[in-house]
């Protein structure tokens, strides 16, 4: 692995999660609170094999927990595991109400499962992707329908059907992904100008990014982008959340397109600046990467091969800048 960034708060934080698991505690305890107070912070820090350990024992204290298990379906999801990650998702939604706020971001992370599952397929087009596609777009619009406010879950559903076009899948016909995306744009629009530019925050920003782009606006895009990356709340797992989508969901990566390549690169220096950024490829992505006259890239690794070289990229303009 290689860490670019890891200062003391994030090393503290570790800490922190590792003499919690090395005791037991019990319901009610101290030690359960801060185990609590711990998990967001956690998964702030892109922490995710800790995170995952902390919400199973916070899990075995309070099994109905609904927020404790949608943290444990993040952190799935981020080390690898996202069939897992589902099972926990749907799980927590038995017996939990609609009207509990967890209620949309489970459903979200089954989506967002579904997703990563759909992006490592070999053949995302066979039946068995096609029956993947539907889970995410269902699992998607579960929220959205409830209420149209749920913007994130609206969005990655607007990315995921405009991927699931570009592929020349089959797609619900009912589903207008152009439509949604202007629809979102005009709720949070209705937002800003009611309660303040500020009043949006950081995935509100990052939302009507995605939205102008699923309509082709690189203005737009670049206007709200500007906003998101200037949030002074922005954590490193927000950043990488956001690039991964630009990169392979929204078919940066690789473009070829300078624009869209600019905008690649700000998310990737703005994700190294950040507590928490880290990186971490096999021997052979990075001798492919770096050393291109070497070894040849195999066509499945071109995305990561890509990848490495924003970050090198990246990394020399903050040293450049330094």
């Amino acid at each position: 692995m290689a860490t670019l960034l890891q200062p003391a708060a994030v090393e503290e934080t570790r800490r922190a999660a590792a003499a919690l698991l090395a005791g037991s505690w019990s319901r009610g305890s101290e030690e359960e609170s801060r185990a609590r107070g711990l998990l967001p912070k956690l998964r702030g820090l892109r922490l995710f094999p800790e995170l995952a350990l902390l919400c199973d024992r916070v899990a075995r204290l309070d099994p109905k927990d609904a927020k404790t298990r949608r943290l444990l379906t993040q952190a799935l999801i981020e080390t690898g595991h996202p069939t897992a990650a589902a099972e926990v998702a749907r799980a927590a939604l038995r017996g939990l109400p609609e009207s509990d706020p967890e209620w949309c971001e489970l459903y979200g992370l089954i989506g967002r499962a579904n997703k990563q599952i759909l992006m490592e397929a070999r053949d995302p087009g066979d039946q068995r992707g096609q029956e993947t596609l539907r889970e995410c777009l269902a699992a998607y619009e579960k929220p959205f329908r409830r209420d149209p406010g749920n913007v994130w879950q609206a969005i990655n559903l607007v990315a995921v059907a405009s991927f699931a076009r570009r592929m020349k899948w089959r797609l619900p016909a009912k589903l207008d992904p152009e439509a949604m995306a202007r629809q979102v744009i005009a709720g949070l629009e209705a937002a800003i100008a009611k309660d303040g530019h500020e009043k949006c925050g950081k995935w509100g920003f990052a939302t009507l990014a995605e939205a102008h782009l699923a309509l082709g606006d690189l203005d737009g895009v670049e206007r709200w982008l500007k906003s998101y990356l200037s949030s002074p709340d922005l954590e490193a797992f927000d950043v990488a959340s956001t690039l991964r989508q630009f990169s392979r969901l929204w078919g940066f990566e690789g473009s070829g397109d300078q624009r869209r390549e600019g905008i690649l690169q700000s998310l990737h220096a703005r994700l190294l600046s950040l507590p928490g950024a880290q990186i971490a490829y096999s021997p052979q992505e990075l001798q492919t990467a770096l050393h291109p006259g070497v070894m040849a890239a195999e066509a499945s690794l071109m995305p990561i091969v890509l990848e490495i070289r924003n970050h090198k990229a990246a990394i020399e303009y903050l040293r450049e800048e330094a």
